[in-house]
């Protein structure tokens, strides 16, 4: 039982909404930082698990299979991102970062996001929690 009660735990504190709205020179969103107590590091090559990709005029598509969580962020002075899913709201007082709401039991879907002219780069960081959080950068 306490157990599962210090699992429940970790999962709720781990959970990409629980990541705060920063600015480009503070975000958590870059290789080194931590985020739930584990390293950041960049995406490995042919990664499958979430492929991140340009759909260009500043889209991006996230494809996520079942099991993980994102979070994604426009860099830039200005950068705005607009997202269609309600499953993919924007993090608490920011119109830059977003992030995957759901459970986790969630069948692989793509998610849409729009950033402005003044987005320079858009990332996006994810995991099957708890582990390390890998890094996706797409220039835009």
């Amino acid at each position: 039982m306490f157990s599962t009660a210090v699992s429940l735990l970790a999962v709720l504190h781990a959970h990409p909404s629980s990541l705060e709205c920063a600015d480009d020179a503070t975000t958590r969103l870059v290789v080194g930082a931590t985020i739930m107590g584990a390293p950041t590091v960049a995406a490995a090559a042919g990664e499958t698990d979430i492929v991140v990709k340009s759909t260009g005029n500043g889209g991006i598509a996230i494809t996520a299979n079942t099991g993980f969580f994102f979070a994604a962020k426009a860099f830039g002075d200005g950068a705005v991102l607009t997202t269609s899913s309600a499953l993919v709201p924007f993090t608490s007082n920011c119109t830059n970062q977003v992030f995957f709401n759901g459970t986790g039991a969630e069948a692989s879907a793509t998610y849409t996001l729009t950033a402005n002219a003044k987005a320079t780069s858009v990332v996006v960081g994810y995991a099957a929690m708890p582990g390390p959080v890998s890094l996706v950068t797409v220039d835009l």
